[in-house]
């Protein structure tokens, strides 16, 4: 089960972008999320700033933006800027076709 600790107190963000428009590239790093949001009792079910997002009781926010790779900085910009993340706690996982 992956890990996701928060380099320091506050909220972090964890973003899985879709990588490309390769249908298989998708389901993995979602799922990666979607590993994380189980293993820290996260439910990604709110949709804003073009993202699925879930938010816990844990200091780590996940989010699905449902752009393409090269869009996506819309939705992160959005999301580090409304919640006022410091961009050194905000992860980013893709996978390079």
């Amino acid at each position: 089960m992956p890990r996701c600790r928060c380099p320091s107190p506050g909220r972090s963000l964890c973003l899985a972008s879709r990588g490309s428009s390769s249908v298989s590239v998708i389901p993995v790093v979602f799922m990666m999320v979607d590993a994380i949001a189980k293993a820290k009792g996260i439910s990604i079910n709110t949709v804003n700033f073009k993202a699925q997002i879930g938010k816990g009781n844990v200091p780590v926010m996940l989010a699905k933006p449902q752009t393409f790779m090269n869009s996506s900085g819309e939705s992160v910009g959005a999301i580090v800027s409304y919640y006022k993340i410091p961009l050194k706690q905000v992860l980013v996982i893709f996978v390079h076709p």
